[in-house]
């Protein structure tokens, strides 16, 4: 979560690019997912108008690691690795 008060007027998307150096599409994204909030309410607009003393938080949800779909469970003999080379073997 990160906050940030607004310290001259501008749009609520042009002031998120600025400050943390995304694309507007992204924070557009943002936006659209409900991830801000103006002054303790939620802001879903992009062309919404920010004033002086605003208070803005940003909520983004966290992100799980990928698992595998499935267990990986073979036997493949290795004959040799190096940094740039692996050789198996192939029955």
């Amino acid at each position: 979560m990160q906050t940030f008060l607004v310290d001259e007027p501008s749009r609520l998307d042009i002031f998120l690019a600025k400050n943390l150096q995304q694309s507007r599409n992204q924070i557009a994204s943002m936006i659209e997912k409900n991830c801000v909030w103006v002054n303790d309410k939620i802001q879903n607009k992009n062309s919404f108008k920010l004033k002086v003393g605003d208070k803005l938080v940003l909520n983004l949800p966290l992100v799980e690691e990928a698992k595998p779909k499935f267990d990986i469970d073979f036997d493949i003999e290795i004959l040799y690795e190096d940094e740039d080379l692996l050789v198996l073997n192939k029955p």
